[in-house]
């Protein structure tokens, strides 16, 4: 048999696809080919008819769907914890925001009582100046 790594041995790769682990030349293969490949469909179906095999089928979907559905539940969990934690942060923000427009509210009454004392203050400035200059 010829080397693989040696160029001037003719090896090419694509031969080595087709060699076998039993030393089976590829004449051999052929002819066996089909017998084998029967042979391994036969027995797929035999399998696959069996009560057990299908048992088996059965668990295995069933265990597929609890786990699709264990993971859609967590995943809603998950979802429903972070609903809560972000409707619980509007609720604190939406609660500060009431308190900064009363304190909005609260400013602007004192702005308007600073206005109307500073208007009696120059009411009362002009009243004094009068009464200087008689």
């Amino acid at each position: 048999m010829p080397k693989k790594n040696d160029p001037k041995s003719g090896y090419e790769p694509s031969q080595a696809q087709f060699e076998t682990d039993t030393g089976l030349d590829l004449n051999q293969v052929g002819t066996r080919g089909v017998q084998i490949v029967s042979q391994v469909i036969e027995t797929m179906h035999e399998i696959t008819r069996s009560a057990e095999f299908r048992e088996m089928a059965r668990l295995r979907a069933k265990a597929l769907r609890d786990e699709a559905s264990a993971l859609a539940q967590a995943k809603e969990a998950e979802r429903q914890k972070w609903q809560g934690v972000v409707a619980e942060k509007d609720a604190k923000i939406a609660k500060k925001d009431k308190k900064i427009a009363n304190m909005a509210i609260k400013i602007t009454q004192k702005d308007t009582k600073i206005a109307d004392m500073a208007a009696e203050n120059s009411r009362l400035r002009e009243q004094i100046a009068a009464l200087q200059s008689d």
